[in-house]
C-alpha cells in the first residue's frame, strides 16, 4: 500500500487492535491525523496533553488494552510527560506516538518550531522502551518491535518517535499483519506443585496483593477461601479480594497492627506487587515465615526482602494452576482479630463519613478514580473496594490532576459502569478544564470535589514540622461558576448522607456534574 509513514503507523495500530486515541492535532503531526481520519478509531481531543495521557491511563486500567496518545513535537510531548510517567510507575500500558523536528535539523540549534535539544532523551528519562524511526523502509519492522513490546511482559508505556519529514514521506508498504496476542507466561508445573504443598502445610498464610494480580481476581477469591489466608493489598491491588471480605484487610500495609499480623504469618505470598514505599508508606513488615513472590517481572525478585521462593509468571496462570491442585473445601481465616484491625481512629471524621456515603452511592462493580488529596489518602484504608480496579489512585508517581481525565478514559472503557472522579479542590485545578471535554462528549460523570480550601495534607505536614504555613492557604475556585463555564452541572452536597442521591442524579444527566463537599471538621 502506497501511503505516508504517518498514515501507515495508524493503519498498523488499528490492525493491531488499538481502538482509542487521545491527542491534539498540530502542524507537525498532521500525517498521523490523516491516518486517524481514515481509521475507525475513537479520537478524543483533550484541553491539555497531560489530560490525553491521563485519559489513556484510565482507559487502559479498566479495559486492559493500551490506548494511543498523540502529542505534538516538543511542548506537547513535555506536557504529556507527567501522565506518561504516572502510567510507567503504575504499570499501565500505553502507546505514545509523537513527531519531532526533521532529521537534518536535530541538534543543530536552528530555532525550528517546537525545537527540543533531544526529545528522545527526555522520554528515555522516564521510560525504558523508546523507539525512533530513521527511515521509511524500516517502519514495518520497527512497528512490529513496538507492538511486541507493548503486548508482552510487564505492561508499561512504549514511545515511538517520527521525525516530521519522515512522517510525511510516501512509501510503498506491505499490508501490515497484526502480531498475535501473546499467551500469559505460565509457571513450571514443578514450581506450582511445590507452592501448593507449601500452602497446604501453612497454618497462618497471608497474601499480599498488588495490581499485577488484578487479572487473577476470580481465582484469588476462591484461593483465599480454600487456604484461610489473611489478605492485605497495595493501593493498586484494592478490591482484587473485596476489602471487606472475610479475612481481608484492604490496603493497610502501613498499619502497625497489620504489620504485626503479617509477621505472625508462617507463609507470605506476594502476588504482582513491588512492595514499594508507595505501597506501604512504612518500613517493610517482617517476614518470620517463608516469603514467596510471584511476578511477571523477574527484576522484582532482587528488590526488597530476599524471597525464599520465586515464580516468574503471570499471577492468573499460577492461581488457576493452584486451584487444580488444592482441595475445594473452605477454611475460615486463621486470624481472629480482623474486625479489630479494620477499626480506625478516623471512623467518626467527616472524611470517613463522606467515604462511607460514597461507598453507598457507588455500586459494587463501580469505579472511583482519585487524585492526590487527603480524602483519597484516607480512602486507601477506609473505602472498601469490592472489585479489582474499583479504586484507582495515582499512588506510584503521585501526580495531581489525575482523577478527572482518567475518569473520562475509564468511562470510554466501561460506558455502562458507574464511574466517579474524586479530587481535592486544589488538585482539581490542574486538569479542571477537562470538564469541558466530558461535557463535549456527553459523559454523565459525577466529579466529587473535597473542598478544604487549602493544600490540606501539606499544611498538616508543615504544622507537624513547625514550618510556618507558606503557600498552602490558597482560596478555592468558585466551583458553581466553574462548572457552568465548562458546560457542566453543579451541586453542593450539604451533608454526607446526601452524596448517594447526588451521584445517582449525576449519572442520569446529559453531561458531567461537579459535586462539592465542603470540609467542616
Amino acid at each position: 500500500m502506497k501511503t505516508t509513514c504517518g498514515q501507515y503507523v495508524i493503519h498498523a495500530l488499528e490492525r493491531s487492535g488499538i481502538t482509542h486515541a487521545f491527542g491534539i492535532p498540530g502542524v507537525h503531526n498532521l500525517e498521523l491525523y490523516r491516518g486517524v481520519a481514515a481509521s475507525g478509531m475513537v479520537h478524543v481531543t483533550p484541553h491539555h496533553e497531560q489530560g490525553a495521557a491521563f485519559m489513556a491511563d484510565g482507559y487502559a486500567r479498566l479495559s486492559g488494552r493500551p490506548a494511543l496518545v498523540l502529542p505534538i513535537t516538543g511542548p506537547g510531548v513535555l506536557n504529556a510527560a507527567t501522565g506518561i510517567a504516572q502510567a510507567y510507575s503504575d504499570s499501565v500500558p500505553m502507546l505514545v506516538v509523537a513527531t519531532t523536528n526533521p532529521l537534518d535539523t536535530q541538534g543543530a540549534g536552528l530555532g525550528e518550531l517546537h525545537e527540543t535539544l533531544d526529545q528522545r532523551r527526555v522520554m528515555e528519562g522516564i521510560l525504558e522502551d523508546v523507539f525512533v524511526l530513521r527511515s521509511a523502509e524500516s517502519l514495518p519492522r520497527l512497528l512490529r518491535m513496538v507492538l511486541e513490546r507493548l503486548a508482552s511482559g510487564r505492561p508499561r508505556p512504549v514511545y515511538l518517535e517520527l521525525p516530521v519529514d519522515l512522517a510525511g514521506r510516501t512509501h510503498d508498504f506491505p499490508d501490515f499483519v497484526a502480531i498475535p496476542d501473546p499467551r500469559p507466561r505460565a509457571a513450571p508445573d514443578e514450581a506450582v506443585r511445590h507452592l501448593a504443598g507449601m500452602l497446604s502445610a501453612a497454618a497462618r498464610p497471608a497474601f499480599l496483593l498488588g495490581a499485577g494480580a488484578s487479572g487473577a481476581a476470580p481465582g484469588l477469591r476462591d484461593l483465599v477461601c480454600r487456604t484461610g489466608a489473611m489478605v492485605v493489598s497495595s493501593i493498586a491491588g484494592k478490591g482484587i479480594v473485596a476489602d471487606d471480605a472475610p479475612g481481608s484487610l484492604g490496603a493497610r500495609l502501613d498499619d502497625a497492627g497489620v504489620q504485626d499480623a503479617i509477621a505472625a504469618s508462617d507463609l507470605v505470598l506476594s502476588l504482582g506487587t513491588e512492595l514499594a514505599m508507595t505501597d506501604r508508606y512504612s518500613p517493610l513488615p517482617a517476614f518470620s515465615g517463608a516469603h514467596i513472590r510471584i511476578d511477571i517481572d523477574p527484576r522484582q525478585f532482587a528488590r526488597g526482602p530476599v524471597p525464599d521462593f520465586v515464580i516468574e509468571a503471570d499471577a492468573g496462570q499460577v492461581v488457576e494452576a493452584l486451584l487444580d491442585l488444592l482441595p475445594a473445601q473452605r477454611k475460615p481465616c486463621w486470624h481472629e482479630g480482623i474486625d479489630a484491625l479494620r477499626a480506625t481512629a478516623m471512623a467518626n471524621t467527616q472524611i470517613a463519613r463522606s467515604l462511607a456515603a460514597l461507598r453507598r452511592g457507588v455500586p459494587d462493580d463501580g469505579v472511583v478514580l482519585t487524585d492526590m488529596t487527603q480524602i483519597a489518602y484516607a480512602g486507601g484504608a477506609l473505602y472498601p473496594a469490592r472489585r479489582a480496579r474499583g479504586w484507582i489512585h495515582p499512588a506510584g508517581y503521585g501526580t495531581l490532576g489525575y482523577a478527572l481525565p482518567a475518569a473520562i478514559g475509564a468511562v470510554l472503557a466501561e460506558p455502562k459502569s458507574c464511574i466517579v472522579a474524586l479530587a481535592g479542590d486544589y488538585g482539581f485545578g490542574f486538569s479542571g478544564t477537562e470538564l469541558a471535554t466530558a461535557a463535549r462528549l456527553g459523559i454523565a460523570l459525577p466529579v466529587v470535589i473535597w473542598n478544604n480550601g487549602r493544600l490540606g495534607q501539606i499544611q498538616d505536614d508543615m504544622d507537624g514540622l513547625n514550618i510556618p504555613r507558606t503557600g498552602v492557604e490558597v482560596a478555592p475556585l468558585d466551583f458553581a461558576a466553574f462548572a457552568t463555564a465548562h458546560g457542566a452541572d453543579y451541586a453542593l452536597c450539604p451533608q454526607e448522607d446526601d452524596l448517594p442521591d447526588l451521584i445517582a442524579r449525576a449519572r442520569k444527566a446529559t453531561g458531567p456534574t461537579l459535586i462539592e463537599i465542603r470540609e467542616r471538621d
